[in-house]
């Protein structure tokens, strides 16, 4: 089994608080036959010289130092010179469990899958919190399986899964799996750079999935997400209208392109009625009037559209409240929800 190599792939910007509880969970795998590959993104902080100093004393460590290009391009830089057989994705501000790597190579080679699939925890400052990707202990998904539940649940929420509303995006991440390389270099899946999607794990497992046979999943809590209170999450963005409907664009496009049936299509308005959240959440850090920001939002013709298609009896009542606030542009009962949503997040 060792002679299987993981090409763990570390985009690096200014982490140097961080970067060594990440690479201290990665030199101490349980399973040795490892490369990992830091991308320097052009860090202004001593994260360069950090990630030099565990090269020194470990030589599965590999560095590629380049001017600022963006988490995408990073990963994709990483992925021209990988040499496993197998991808994890890891970000320096977290950290893996030291079995992830064996865990998930076993779990590849037993259940003879191309991807395998785990859960994750939230660490902030003072507690931790799980999150499910799926309710079951262990799922196996045969070709029609991941089509419904996985490939299909990337496009966004559907029907009975809009129970679990904030759930949607779990599944999304590209960290929290082992992807085959044969798959990536053979259909050339890349990331698209973040300045044009949000999301743009997303896009890479639409394409990912779609070449995807079988999957396993264990609710394993292997991979650890700082949820930090960076000052870009209360920064207003100008640019993340265009960066959402990007995104959806992209879906429809591979809609039409596999020609899959209505079940992605209602699932990506599920996707652009959710958007209202960090949409919404980005408004209300916009200097002005708040409220013509939110009133804009309510106003645009995608997103109308997109509500009257919402089945709302699958939501949560809160939930609900929220959404139906968005249909009837109720804009002032809509601001103090996105107002109590941020004190929770903060």
């Amino acid at each position: 089994m060792e002679k299987e190599l993981i090409s763990i792939i570390v985009p690096v910007y200014n982490v140097s608080q961080y970067i060594s509880q990440c690479l201290d969970s990665l030199v101490n795998q349980s399973y040795k036959n490892i490369e990992i590959i830091c991308v320097n993104d052009g860090s202004t902080d001593d994260s360069l010289q950090i990630l030099k100093n565990y090269q020194e004393n470990d030589s599965r460590i590999k560095i590629i130092n380049q001017e600022n290009q963006g988490v995408s391009q990073s990963r994709n830089n990483a992925l021209k010179i990988i040499q496993g057989n197998y991808v994890l994705f890891v970000d320096s501000d977290d950290y893996i469990d030291v079995d992830t790597c064996l865990f998930a190579i076993n779990k590849m080679k037993e259940n003879k899958v191309d991807v395998v699939l785990w859960s994750y925890a939230r660490e902030y400052a003072n507690k931790t919190l799980v999150k499910d990707v799926f309710r079951e202990q262990k799922l196996y998904f045969d070709y029609s399986e991941v089509q419904k539940n996985i490939y299909r649940r990337i496009f966004g929420l559907y029907k009975e899964e809009l129970n679990r509303p904030d759930h949607g995006d779990s599944i999304v991440t590209v960290w929290g799996k082992l992807y085959k390389t044969s798959i990536i270099l053979e259909h050339h899946i890349e990331f698209i750079s973040y300045s044009e999607v949000a999301a743009e794990d997303a896009l890479f497992n639409m394409k990912y999935f779609s070449y995807v046979k079988s999957a396993y999943y264990e609710k394993k809590y292997y991979y650890h997400y700082r949820k930090n209170n960076s000052s870009l999450t209360r920064s207003f963005n100008p640019e993340l209208m265009r960066q959402w409907n990007n995104l959806i664009n992209y879906m429809y496009q591979e809609i039409d392109n596999k020609k899959l049936d209505d079940s992605f299509k209602q699932a990506v308005l599920n996707r652009r009625c959710l958007s209202l959240i960090p949409l919404g959440l980005n408004a209300i850090y916009k200097d002005g009037n708040v409220l013509k920001e939110i009133e804009l939002l309510t106003n645009d013709m995608e997103i109308i559209h997109a509500l009257k298609k919402l089945e709302i009896k699958y939501l949560p009542l809160v939930w609900k409240v929220f959404f139906i606030s968005a249909k009837y542009k109720m804009n002032i009962v809509l601001y103090f929800l996105l107002k109590v949503i941020n004190h929770r997040i903060h």
